[in-house]
């Protein structure tokens, strides 16, 4: 999995390009996050209609995927840098052909207009396993709107358990409620000292040689401390078997 950073660089394109091709051949690949790229309708794939065809694409005949939709009709320099990285390594974007979003509902909502600029992009091998595409509704602490994918994996709850270390989905049972006087609260532990510690030795941290993983683990375990101080932990309760 790769995820975005420090997108408004036009070299983020080249290292992300030069990521794909290496990873490629290891292992599957699954981009997403904010990338700035406004795609509009335009197609991720390559044009059979011609000479330029990547001969592993078979979308048109195993996956019949249907154009994209979209509510953003812009076509940026971003974006025309990520349809041909996702050409060249015969990725597909999720958003606006995938169950849960078939119209390409806006990701970004800001001042000057709505647009969609974050996705989830794989190759057809995890494009077969995704089930669903949502584009959630943007909170006040973000123009933002959260993107939740869901997948099809056949993997053992054994397995997952098997080491805590790999095991990231471990806490993803834990659920917050979000209440009315829930955003005041939450930007009023976010200010606490002890929080703005933690926020400033994050960010005068440089560590080249640290993982995408491992950082964005610090930012979950400071989001999840500063939710447990001010929110309701929602409980899930087990159903009766009949």
């Amino acid at each position: 999995m790769w995820s975005s950073t420090n997108y408004f660089d036009p070299e983020i394109f080249e290292e992300l390009e030069k990521d794909t091709l290496n990873f490629s051949s290891k292992g599957s690949i699954f981009l997403l996050g904010d990338f700035n790229s406004r795609t509009g309708k335009y197609s991720d794939s390559v044009c059979h209609d011609g000479h330029n065809i990547i001969t592993k694409d078979q979308s048109d005949s195993d996956f019949r995927l249907s154009r994209r939709n979209s509510y953003d009709n812009e076509l940026n320099s971003h974006g025309k840098r990520l349809l041909d990285i996702s050409r060249s390594a015969d990725l597909k974007i999720l958003s606006g052909r995938v169950s849960g979003d078939t119209l390409g509902e806006p990701t970004f909502h800001g001042r000057n207009g709505i647009s969609v600029i974050d996705y989830a992009i794989c190759d057809q091998d995890l494009f077969s396993n995704v089930s669903h595409f949502v584009v959630k509704q943007p909170c006040s602490l973000s123009n933002h709107s959260p993107i939740v994918i869901r997948m099809n994996i056949n993997t053992s709850i054994s397995e997952l358990n098997s080491s805590h270390e790999n095991n990231l989905l471990s806490r993803l049972h834990m659920r917050f409620l979000w209440e009315n006087d829930s955003a005041t609260k939450f930007k009023d532990i976010l200010r606490s000292s002890d929080l703005q510690m933690l926020i400033r030795d994050y960010s005068e941290d440089d560590i080249p040689n640290e993982d995408v993983n491992t950082s964005l683990g610090k930012v979950e375990n400071m989001l999840i401390s500063a939710a447990k101080r001010c929110l309701k932990i929602r409980i899930r309760k087990n159903r009766k078997k009949k």
